[in-house]
């Protein structure tokens, strides 16, 4: 795994393997700003998780910092081999360029993005993040075009049919309707996925995308979404972190997002739940 690194990186910074790197990577071991986890098959990972590292990017609340469970890892990996393999692409990597380039840039509303919610314990605070999946996503065409095209990606880790691609493509999909041109590529390991996938997309873009647009602008999908996400816990019994303010929201959103439309988009959100060769398929 270790020299595999190294190459890679030597790659991708187009100059030949030395003993540079490595000598990077142990001095950045030593100093703990790097940790080692041993996982199948004796393979390493080497994590970056220091604060001070994130600090001087100007990402000291990144949630990459932590450590995350081997199939996380895995997805991870496979979105690094997409843009080693792809580096000719201009990628937006971090919440704060996707906001700039879709709200500065594009003009678009912050609701209209894939957020999610983020409550304290006592539920008295709360925190909204943008694109939390942090999947590759870049754009295609001259740096100068008003309308490059846009292409996101979903990385699938896991083995058999397509794991949570419905819900991503739901979460995204108010985005998708209020761009000029998009493009989706669906990430794998395994080629025989990629039909069912094809499937699932144009399924889910051809149905929901018209059902989007009956639905009022405002409230939009991201607000819909927040809204199921309560539901949920409201059926599950689990309101005892809501305050009164959270619970009459939610009464009022139970008026006003009755109906089939939004019931039918409500029992897809929970039957899918949250969550290299590629396929690509055009919006």
């Amino acid at each position: 795994m270790r020299q595999d690194l190294l190459n890679l990186q030597a790659q991708f910074l187009q100059h030949r393997p030395d003993g540079t790197a490595d000598r990077l990577i142990e001095k950045a071991v030593i100093q703990g700003h790097v940790r080692i986890h041993e996982s199948a098959d004796r393979t390493f990972i080497y994590h970056i998780g220091a604060k001070s590292l994130f600090e001087a990017m100007g990402e000291e609340d990144n949630r990459n910092r932590r450590w995350r469970r081997p199939y996380s890892v895995k997805v991870k990996l496979m979105g690094l081999d997409f843009v080693l393999a792809h580096p000719e692409h201009r990628y937006l990597a971090t919440e704060t360029e996707k906001l700039e380039f879709f709200v500065g840039t594009l003009g678009l509303k912050r609701e209209w993005l894939p957020l999610r919610i983020y409550r304290s314990r006592d539920g008295r605070t709360q925190t909204t993040r943008y694109f939390v999946d942090k999947f590759p996503l870049f754009l295609s065409g001259a740096s100068s075009a008003p309308a490059p095209v846009v292409t996101f990606c979903y990385v699938d880790g896991n083995l058999g049919k397509p794991a949570g691609f419905d819900t991503h493509l739901l979460e995204y999909i108010s985005l998708f309707g209020r761009l000029e041109s998009v493009q989706v590529v669906y990430v794998s390991t395994d080629q025989r996925r990629f039909a069912k996938a094809e499937r699932i997309f144009r399924r889910l873009c051809g149905t929901l995308a018209a059902k989007s647009a009956r639905v009022p602008s405002d409230p939009d999908l991201g607000r819909l979404l927040g809204h199921f996400r309560a539901r949920v816990l409201l059926e599950r019994r689990e309101t005892a972190c809501f305050d009164k303010q959270q619970l009459d929201r939610l009464r009022d959103e139970l008026r006003e997002f009755r109906g089939p439309e939004h019931e039918e988009l409500y029992q897809i959100w929970r039957e899918h739940g949250d969550g290299p060769c590629f396929v690509e398929c055009k919006v």
